[in-house]
């Protein structure tokens, strides 16, 4: 049996991959058992016995890894750590968080998950990862690169849309996305506050929990200035999609992404993707347009080149290889 671990992930881009991952094991019949984050029992209640939901303490996951060591041929972790111990059979890690890796200091609580990400470093023996850009870092830190393997899976959105007339005086731009300090919402909400008002007819989309108090307070702040932002909050993905579908182009400003689904659903769906000229970005998509993520001038004027990208949708460079995945894990290293 096959132990899926995935007790930290519970929303945004990492829960859509779960979904992924826990349905295509589930059509494939494979001898599968999950532990997962106690706050998404509602969503997997239809796993049945097949299921242990704990939070995500280091402590109730030492326990559990503890207690079970020997029940599991195999070991696949889903949230960038490893198992807390070392075990007898064959794991693998998947992992998607360059911050943890990265050396400039952002705060305690993130430097102490990087040492705890390097305690258990060693714990696994196949990294998997969605992008060479991520398996170049990675391979700095672990010297093994052999062992990192390029795994990159997404949702496959099936519909045939196709292109939009787009008004270049009314343009609807979307950004999906949380708001760390990576994600760049400062920037991008001051080039879009002397677009906005060039242009008074444009509007912007965001997707902003409450969490993040200080983006959400500015927000506030430029639609009493009448600035046509408007925030949805944390939706799920279908809701999300149905945005895109309402939305003319997807303006991508991220500083750093191990991935970025949100490029790969724009591409998919037809839309003009204006993005950080960065290499996550043509990793896995040919943007419409580029800029300077650094510079809000930069966005600013990409924003008004709009002969540039209104009607060059973004094209996809990668592919979904959840299958191989899969294969890769079931047949100990051997694909089908």
């Amino acid at each position: 049996m096959i132990l899926i671990d995935a007790i930290y992930i519970n929303q945004g881009g990492g829960k859509v991959l779960l979904d992924l991952l826990i349905n295509a094991l589930i059509k494939k019949k494979i001898d599968v058992y999950f532990l997962l984050d106690e706050r998404v029992k509602d969503d997997y209640l239809f796993l049945g016995k097949n299921v242990t939901f704990i939070n995500s303490s280091l402590l109730k996951r030492f326990y559990f890894y503890f207690k079970n060591k020997k029940q599991f041929n195999s070991v696949f972790t889903f949230g960038n750590f490893p198992p807390p111990i070392k075990l007898k059979c064959t794991v693998y890690c998947y992992f998607q968080n360059l911050l943890l890796i990265e050396s400039n200091f952002v705060s305690v609580h993130l430097f102490v998950k990087r040492v705890f990400f390097k305690y258990l470093f060693f714990n696994t023996h196949h990294w998997f990862v969605q992008s060479n850009v991520v398996k170049k870092k990675l391979s700095k830190l672990s010297k093994l690169s052999t062992q990192i393997h390029v795994f990159p899976f997404y949702k496959q959105i099936n519909k045939n849309i196709s292109i939009k007339k787009i008004n270049n005086l009314s343009i609807k731009y979307i950004y999906v996305s949380s708001a760390e300090n990576y994600k760049n919402h400062l920037n991008l909400l001051i080039a879009f506050e002397k677009y906005n008002n060039r242009y008074p007819k444009s509007s912007l989309t965001l997707t902003v929990s409450n969490k993040y108090l200080k983006i959400i307070k500015l927000i506030e702040q430029l639609k009493l200035r009448k600035i046509n932002i408007i925030n949805l909050g944390l939706k799920k993905n279908d809701e999300i999609i149905k945005k895109y579908l309402e939305s003319d182009v997807m303006i991508f400003p991220s500083k750093k992404e191990s991935f970025g689904l949100g490029l790969i659903e724009a591409a998919q769906l037809n839309m003009p993707v204006i993005s950080s000229d960065l290499d996550y970005v043509y990793e896995v998509i040919q943007p419409s347009n580029v800029f300077d993520p650094y510079d809000s001038n930069s966005i600013y004027n990409c924003m008004c080149d709009h002969h540039n990208f209104i009607d060059k949708p973004a094209k996809i460079n990668t592919s979904n290889k959840l299958n191989e995945m899969i294969s890769f894990i079931v047949n100990n290293n051997k694909y089908v």
